[in-house]
């Protein structure tokens, strides 16, 4: 999901140029997952996410976030589990974004409240932060 792919990790990290651009990308990268995940995003989750936010006191935008990251880490286990897709999907609430900046820091409030599926079970399983990761990617 690269436009311009970097050579290794530790070069892109290092390259200063083109921020901007990089930033760029790597929100089009995110929305092009959560694209990938739509299927499967289940509306039971949202609907028990949102009144969990409810409960806990979160703001409206808060909620939203925390409601967006809950069906992503539901769709993720899923996909994992190999679960058919959602009979209805929750299609979301979105950023309402109208810049990048507002986007990125859409993007922080619900990465706050995510925890990666695949993280965790590379915790339970002793498995490493890669292999974690590729279980999502590798599967058919």
């Amino acid at each position: 999901m690269a436009l311009d792919p970097a050579t290794s990790r530790t070069r892109d990290r290092l390259r200063i140029r083109d921020l901007e651009m990089r930033l760029y990308r790597r929100v089009i990268e995110i929305r092009d997952g959560r694209l990938a995940l739509r299927d499967a995003l289940p509306q039971s989750v949202a609907e028990s996410s949102h009144a969990r936010a409810q409960v806990i006191g979160l703001g409206r935008r808060e909620s939203e976030a925390f409601v967006e990251a809950k069906v992503l880490e539901a769709a993720l286990e899923a996909i994992t589990a190999g679960d058919p897709v959602s009979a209805e999907p929750w299609r979301g609430i979105g950023s309402g974004a109208e810049s990048t900046a507002v986007e990125v820091e859409w993007l922080r409030t619900v990465a706050a409240n995510f925890v990666d599926p695949h993280l965790m079970r590379a915790r339970d399983e002793g498995l490493t932060r890669g292999r974690a990761r590729g279980l999502l990617w590798n599967k058919s």
